[in-house]
């Protein structure tokens, strides 16, 4: 029996997310696992209040028939943070004892990333020009050690979530 996986991926948002998703879906089965398919509403840019709420309920569904979450963790929007979702759906994922991975083609700490102006404080750390401090990881802490980080794409998180299965099956 495949082990299925449930994708927050930034790539929906883009024209050809739904064809996308289908070459993810290939790929995990080139792996041996199966991507839970998405309702088709989760292509479309926007929805009215019931149907948003809708995909989000089957959303949540198909995170709990999941063996294991996957998030695009990415730089969203240039803004040096993922993207909502991601977050949202790796708290669920590690809520519901999920193995959560994200992967991230820039895995160098959210300092090094950030296109702002950094100094350091009097405590000795890095802080944006409004004095937030950045934690020391390529990602919130929260988002960083309830997930596995995976440097890369979708495929380098696939080919590590099929060694550690293996690895666990022995």
């Amino acid at each position: 029996i495949m082990k299925k996986i449930y994708l927050a991926s930034i790539d929906h948002l883009k024209k050809d997310g739904k064809q996308l998703y289908q070459k993810y879906s290939q790929l995990a089965h080139q792996y041996g696992f199966e991507l839970l398919d998405m309702p088709d509403d989760y292509f479309k840019l926007t929805l009215d209040e019931e149907r948003a709420n809708k995909l989000a309920n089957d959303k949540l569904e198909l995170m709990k028939k999941s063996d294991i979450i996957v998030c695009d963790c990415n730089d969203f929007r240039c803004d040096n943070e993922p993207m909502g979702e991601s977050g949202l759906t790796l708290g669920i994922g590690y809520g519901l004892k999920k193995a959560c991975y994200c992967y991230m083609s820039d895995a160098r700490k959210h300092s090094e990333r950030y296109t702002g102006k950094t100094h350091v404080n009097s405590e000795g750390r890095i802080v944006d020009e409004n004095g937030a401090f950045f934690e020391n990881d390529p990602l919130n802490l929260m988002l960083y050690y309830s997930s596995k980080l995976v440097q890369g794409s979708f495929m380098d998180c696939l080919k590590v979530i099929e060694k550690e299965q293996k690895d666990v099956c022995r």
